[in-house]
């Protein structure tokens, strides 16, 4: 990369860096909201993916089985 264009990016870069420090600062319309978390039964996830597979493989057995 020329000289000149590293300075160029440099150059950029603090430019950015003084428009960010003059940026407001917009605090959010809910200061008292709070995220909270539930209980994932992965059990029951898991057993919805077997079961999803299984049919995908019986429907292909099938398929295979009519196809040849």
């Amino acid at each position: 990369m020329e000289n000149s264009n590293k300075n160029e990016i440099y150059d950029q870069f603090l430019e950015a860096d003084k428009i960010i420090k003059e940026l407001p600062i917009i605090s959010s319309k809910h200061p008292d909201y709070m995220y909270t978390s539930k209980i994932i039964d992965a059990q029951k996830i898991s057993n919805t993916i077997k079961d999803s597979t299984l049919v995908e493989l019986n429907d292909t057995k099938k398929f295979d089985m009519y196809s040849t």
